[in-house]
């Protein structure tokens, strides 16, 4: 007996980067799975719904997945230029209405989200994939030994209400043939009394 509810995560650290993983499950009547990834590996979703299937059978499934990537990191980025210009005239419409000194440096654009891109092109999956996915499986096998401690302590618990019951019935059992016993003796005795009362002398 297996809990649907249950959390694991792993973390994978290789050549390239460090990937999290967190997967978390809750009860469902079906298999449904949501995913969130780093945008330069919205490609692995597939994969990564068919891998939680192949494990998985039912429940609300979410997966958690974060990237950090390391100084030698293969991959390529891409300058979004649009966001870019976006960025840079709405900062200095700011400077120019709050009167605010100071260059705008090419290293303070480079901080704001969306200005630097991964180039999916550059990308070799394989590198990438082969330590993800051994995050994943490892992360739903915490997940699933969790599901399973929670579902033995919920059939001991089970166990153990039953057998309550059982008892509370049998207690209940016993009471009510006490009573009928009881109640059966009183009216034998009833009866007896009148049968002394009313005997008459040969």
């Amino acid at each position: 007996m297996n809990s649907m509810t249950g959390f694991g995560k792993s973390e994978i650290n290789f050549k390239f980067g460090k990937f999290s993983i967190e997967i978390s499950g809750v009860n469902n009547r079906f298999l449904e799975v949501s995913s969130r990834l780093p945008r330069q590996f919205f490609s692995f979703e597939t994969k990564v719904r068919e891998l939680i299937n192949s494990s998985i059978n039912r429940g609300k499934i979410k997966v958690f997945i974060n990237f950090e990537e390391s100084d030698d990191s293969p991959g390529k980025y891409l300058i979004n230029e649009a966001a870019f210009k976006a960025y840079y005239k709405q900062l200095q419409k700011f400077k120019e209405k709050y009167k605010i000194s100071g260059d705008i440096t090419i290293n303070d654009m480079m901080q704001l989200p969306d200005i630097a891109e991964p180039d999916k092109d550059s990308i070799d999956e394989k590198i990438y994939w082969d330590p993800l996915e051994k995050g994943i499986t490892k992360a739903l096998s915490q997940m699933k030994k969790m599901r399973k401690s929670e579902g033995l302590a919920m059939k001991k618990d089970m166990s153990n209400r039953l057998k309550m019951l059982s008892d509370d019935l049998s207690q209940i059992k016993k009471l009510t043939n006490n009573s009928v016993t009881k109640r059966r003796e009183k009216l034998t005795n009833k009866i007896n009394e009148l049968l002394d009362s009313h005997t008459v002398d040969p």
